[in-house]
């Protein structure tokens, strides 16, 4: 079996494997040129999905050439297939370098766009590659077996450096023991993680918690969680909404847009991110401005969508004005209140008068935000990658395969907001993006010490540039509900 690799003229050369990658089709809306638009705010006037006879004729058109359709979206389909057959099919060229999925580029001024220019793709405006920055993607090392015999015998490690435990420490820190009292669990609203999977360790079996999980074109084995991320986030998010209806679209890290548009596909309440793409100048790629686009879909359809704001990392789409982005706040143990060191922090230079974040769940401090005490399954990455390192580089449990990770960033953070979001939900189940949004951004505990993971200071006027307007309240946003109804 020989690699199908390209040059930067297009040109073959073999290698040892297939060389695959997976693309964006844009289909073309009838009005004018979605990616001649300028910014984000003249995307509204796309809100309209692409016709589905149009959608139907592409993909029978793009299968008669031999890709593999993996979902057709509102505005695009997703193919996949050899760098020869887009060769052949597109006219493109390909950029010289190392190639895999997540950085394959064309050799154009955009490297994320090639125009076809053969009449046969005059539905098509684009083809477009998405270059995901995903904290769930997998390295290409396995995980460690792990053994259904043992799943009820993970005993939580001890370590002796100040750490919270879920649920119990989220819970009481985002102010909703009241709420879980009178039985505020987020009761049976649906959300769906974009992430790498959940595997069912005790700490959900002890709590009769389930998650469903559905598989992204790139990912298998449903029943496991290779790279422990997508575990330790639905944790986080369960420890607030426990009665929450809970789907993971377990991803491989490069498939997330597809998952996203996946998760559409359900109407969900909520989708829960934590994938985004590098984005620190603008103006904006024809990635971007699809993925802008599909967000703005989301939103439209009644979709509350969070993610997380970033790890020393500025990333898109959560820059855009419409998206809820989350970052960090740490707590210390006499309950006072610094902005999370590990989180990012900033206004963006895409959207001017942007700050990013909207305000924060719990995380913690450089070098490596060793903060949550979170499950995860056994031998999986963040298990092995954060045992084998001593705090506060890792969390200094030495056994790479207990099940059991002390973690946090903006993963954990946005899906604690998803949480207490999926509690509002039960109260007011008519709750929109917006309203959410505005909601949550009243009812915060305003973080005036430290600093973002970028050097920005925490403080007033608010909202500031390393916590937004700071910590998650949940009992004050749902006592401002409650006179609301």
């Amino acid at each position: 079996m020989s690699d199908e690799r390209t040059t930067g003229n297009g040109q073959s050369r073999s290698n040892h494997a297939v060389f695959r990658l997976t693309a964006e089709v844009i289909i073309s809306p009838p009005e004018r040129s979605l990616l001649a638009t300028g910014d984000v705010r003249e995307l509204w006037e796309f809100r309209k999905p692409a016709a589905a006879e149009r959608i139907g004729r592409v993909s029978g058109l793009l299968e008669t050439n031999g890709f593999n359709i993996h979902h057709a979206g509102p505005f695009s389909i997703t193919i996949e297939g050899t760098s020869q057959q887009f060769i052949q099919a597109f006219g493109c060229r390909f950029a010289d370098g190392p190639y895999s999925r997540a950085r394959s580029a064309f050799a154009n001024a955009d490297p994320s766009l090639h125009v076809p220019i053969d009449k046969r793709w005059q539905e098509i405006e684009g083809v477009v590659l998405i270059p995901i920055e995903s904290y769930s993607a997998s390295s290409d090392s396995g995980p460690s077996n792990s053994d259904e015999n043992h799943t009820h015998h993970l005993p939580k490690p001890q370590v002796d450096y100040y750490h919270l435990n879920a649920p119990r420490d989220l819970v009481t820190n985002l102010c909703a023991n009241e709420a879980h009292a009178k039985n505020i669990c987020g009761q049976d609203i649906d959300v769906v993680v974009v992430d790498s999977g959940w595997w069912n360790h005790p700490w959900f079996q002890d709590r009769g918690l389930h998650v469903d999980v559905v598989l992204a074109p790139g990912a298998s084995a449903p029943e496991l969680d290779e790279v422990g991320h997508g575990t330790m986030v639905c944790a986080s998010l369960m420890s607030l909404a426990p009665n929450a209806k809970v789907t993971m679209i377990k991803q491989s890290g490069e498939d997330a847009f597809t998952a996203f548009k996946m998760a559409i596909d359900r109407a969900p309440a909520i989708i829960q991110n934590t994938w985004g793409m590098p984005a620190s100048h603008g103006p904006l790629d024809a990635a971007q401005k699809l993925v802008a686009l599909t967000v703005l879909y989301a939103i439209n359809n009644g979709i509350i969508v969070v993610f997380a704001g970033g790890n020393e990392k500025k990333l898109f789409p959560q820059q855009m004005h419409e998206t809820i982005a989350v970052g960090g706040s740490f707590v210390h143990r006499d309950g006072s209140l610094e902005a999370a060191s590990y989180a990012s922090g900033y206004e963006s230079r895409l959207f001017p008068g942007r700050i990013v974040p909207d305000f924060c769940g719990l995380v913690g401090m450089k070098p490596e935000g060793v903060y949550l005490m979170m499950p995860t399954m056994p031998g999986s990455e963040i298990d092995v990658a954060f045992a084998e390192k001593p705090y506060a580089y890792g969390d200094g449990t030495d056994r790479p395969d207990d099940g059991w990770v002390v973690i946090s960033g903006t993963s954990s953070g946005s899906a604690q907001v998803s949480g207490v979001i999926s509690m509002l939900k039960q109260v007011q189940p008519s709750l929109d993006q917006k309203a959410a949004k505005e909601l949550i951004a009243r009812c915060t505990r305003p973080v005036l010490y430290g600093v973002s993971a970028e050097g920005n200071p925490a403080g007033l006027p608010l909202p500031n540039l390393a916590t937004g307007y700071g910590l998650v309240d949940a009992e004050k946003a749902l006592r401002e509900l409650d006179a609301a109804l």
